[in-house]
């Protein structure tokens, strides 16, 4: 895990670098201030890990970047934001990781009790009946999958839906 402190610390550096380089530079507010404006109306107050928490995100202390103006340059800011976010939510879940080898205790290492996984993979897991659309918060927006299942392995219609898909 040292590995991992020692990448958090490194990239808080790089995002500090990014903003010296960025935030205040002449050029880069020309091309980003007063351009590309979202207005209030249509922008969401919305982060899917805060409003849906999935895996372990209702157990850590972040915030979601809010703008204020919604320009390219508020995008930005948002942007370095969420990336000083991350890196919190990041350091507080190793911070609360348990100490010591993490093993299962059921180690199958022979042959024949390999054979489940090699069944698992080969027929695949039998889903019930049904249908159910789950979505996580990806770098860009929503990332989300709909799928139908007639009982089988295989499911019977699969919709992907990428956060680029409300941008077309």
């Amino acid at each position: 895990m040292d590995d991992i402190y020692e990448w958090c610390k490194n990239f808080s550096i790089r995002i500090d670098e990014v903003e010296e380089m960025l935030t205040n530079n002449r050029i880069w507010k020309n091309r980003t201030v007063d351009i590309g404006v979202v207005s209030a109306e249509d922008a969401l107050n919305y982060g899917f890990r805060k409003s849906q928490p999935y895996d372990k995100y209702d157990e850590v202390e972040f915030d979601v970047p809010i703008g204020s103006k919604g320009d390219c340059y508020d995008r930005y800011l948002c942007r370095v934001e969420e990336m000083r976010q991350s890196l919190r939510i990041m350091i507080e879940a190793l911070n609360k990781m348990p100490a010591g080898e993490i093993k299962v205790d059921d180690a199958k290492m022979s042959m024949e009790s390999l054979i489940h996984h090699f069944k698992l993979y080969t027929e695949g897991y039998q889903v019930p009946p049904g249908s159910t659309y789950t979505a996580v918060e990806a770098p860009k927006g929503e990332f989300g999958v709909y799928l139908v299942s007639d009982g089988s392995s295989r499911p019977y219609r699969c919709k992907i839906k990428a956060p680029g898909f409300a941008h077309l």
